[in-house]
């Protein structure tokens, strides 16, 4: 993980993929309990008070036309254990941090979650240091003060995929579904507009880039390619100004083949709505699902294929979703905050 930025009132971090944000039995290690343990002075910060300067500098040098751009980069770096979490022998704690209000009466310090990541998702997340900041970060997470952008790397695993994918480079599209939650295998999936204690799912997306991995994936989408030696890349131009609505272009699992992927592509996503695992399922239903998601992608989870992928393809990577950009406002100088990072997957 890494400290994006730090000051009296907030917390910008990155989190990897495999931390939990707030894990669910006591004792696991979980960001919350890594970032407590940061702010009680005992985790170990490569230059001590020099990162506290840097984000100083950043706080009044970086602000461009209103925007507080952040570009330190602090790694935390453990060297003991305390409650299964990772800590420092000896700490050292900025003199600034130090003389701020980080405890409540005296016991841990306060960390106020204001929104959170799935697991296996990596990206960027804002905490409040002060119960005054977390209620103003809620507000503005509840509305539209606060702007998330996230990144998914996707499987185009025959030529329609392509072709939606291909589609989303000069068009912004708009999928409109009803999601319902299967709380026994912690999944959620598309159902008919109606069902019971479904809820509505918006989302939209374009495509960044989008890569044919052969002569197979280049001939699917587009018969006139090269001779297949090296993959066909093509990148999207700027946002077009039509949105098109593509619920219908769906594609069940049964619909895929178990095979190797005809491409892969980049898209960026903003979510209209918030619903659990909503990314990866409503573009699962689109026929884009994500690479490495063992739940919702047929080439990646055994379970759907029962051994059919092909022996090469057997190792699955990470989870390719990171929520990339976080713009809101600071809760006491109401100026606005924009903070990006580059997936680690790209």
């Amino acid at each position: 993980m890494r400290i994006e930025y730090e000051d009296d009132e907030i917390l910008v971090v990155y989190k990897e993929a495999g931390i939990p944000v707030q894990a669910g039995r006591v004792g696991a290690r979980d960001l919350v309990s890594i970032l407590k343990n940061y702010l009680a002075g005992a985790i170990e910060i490569p230059g001590g008070t020099a990162a506290a300067a840097t984000a100083s500098q950043v706080t009044d040098a970086g602000l461009k036309n209103g925007e507080a751009v952040a570009s330190a980069q602090k790694e935390i770096m453990p060297a003991a254990a305390v409650n299964n979490v990772a800590v420092a022998k000896t700490a050292v704690v900025p003199a600034w941090r130090a003389a701020g209000n980080r405890r409540v009466g005296g016991g841990e310090p306060y960390l106020g979650i204001v929104h959170r990541l799935d697991q296996p998702v990596e990206g960027l997340l804002v905490f409040a240091k002060t119960p005054k900041a977390a209620a103003a970060l809620s507000r503005q997470a509840a509305g539209k003060d606060m702007r998330k952008v996230y990144q998914a790397g996707v499987d185009l695993l025959d030529s329609k995929a392509v072709e939606t994918a291909r589609l989303a480079q000069k068009k912004v599209v708009l999928l409109t579904d009803y999601l319902a939650r299967d709380y026994k295998t912690n999944s959620a999936l598309v159902v008919p507009e109606g069902t019971p204690d479904s809820k509505l799912a918006e989302l939209t997306y374009r495509t960044l880039e989008l890569t044919l991995n052969s002569l197979r994936g280049a001939a699917a989408a587009q018969p006139q390619a090269g001779d297949g030696s090296v993959g066909l890349v093509e990148k999207s131009d700027d946002f077009g100004s039509t949105v098109e609505n593509n619920s219908a272009a769906t594609a069940s699992a049964g619909d895929v083949a178990a095979r190797r992927p005809l491409g892969h592509a980049v898209l960026e996503v903003h979510l209209q709505t918030g619903r659990h695992h909503q990314i990866r399922v409503q573009l699962a239903h689109a026929g884009l699902p994500l690479s490495g998601d063992r739940k919702y992608n047929p080439s990646c989870a055994p379970h759907l294929n029962a051994g059919a992928v092909e022996a090469d393809f057997d190792v699955v990577g990470p989870l390719q979703l990171c929520a990339v950009q976080l713009q809101f406002l600071h809760p006491t100088t109401r100026r606005k905050m924009k903070f990006q990072v580059t997936p680690s997957w790209r």
